[in-house]
């Protein structure tokens, strides 16, 4: 025999019960037998290769770049990774290599690219001017 003092508790529990099952089988439509499969969402593509490839990057991505490494420069640390920002904040990275600098006083680098469009791995090379400082020669979507 259940206690006096369980008793408002065991009839709080058994009138639960019915709400607690009804939310485990809420899912299922009535007179279904099998889950419904064909709404599929957040799916992946099983052909990669028909997705968009990521465009050409915009003069303020360059001219962020240059700022960046510039200011590794004059910090006298050319560690990677460093961040980049474009100066309208719409675009941003992290320089995730920095090649040394070759006989022409250029440097390689690899970034990604985040933006509205997505994120990219792209590659550049910047060259050092002696009157406007670092200049970006080239800066593409980086093929592998």
């Amino acid at each position: 025999m259940v206690s006096s003092s369980r008793t408002p508790l065991l009839v709080s529990v058994l009138a639960t019960l019915p709400f607690l099952a009804a939310c485990s089988v809420s899912a299922i439509v009535p007179g279904q037998k099998e889950i419904d499969r064909t709404a599929v969402t957040g799916s992946i593509p099983e052909d990669v290769t028909s997705l968009p490839r990521p465009g050409p990057a915009s003069g303020g991505d360059e001219e962020a770049l240059a700022v960046a490494l510039g200011g590794q420069l004059a910090a006298g640390s050319l560690s990677t990774p460093f961040p980049w920002q474009s100066v309208d904040g719409e675009r941003r990275g992290t320089v995730t290599f920095l090649a040394g600098e070759g006989e022409d006083g250029c440097r390689g680098l690899i970034t990604t690219r985040e933006s509205f469009d997505g994120v990219a791995l792209y590659r550049g090379r910047l060259c050092l001017d002696d009157h406007a400082g670092w200049q970006v020669r080239s800066f593409e979507p980086f093929d592998g």
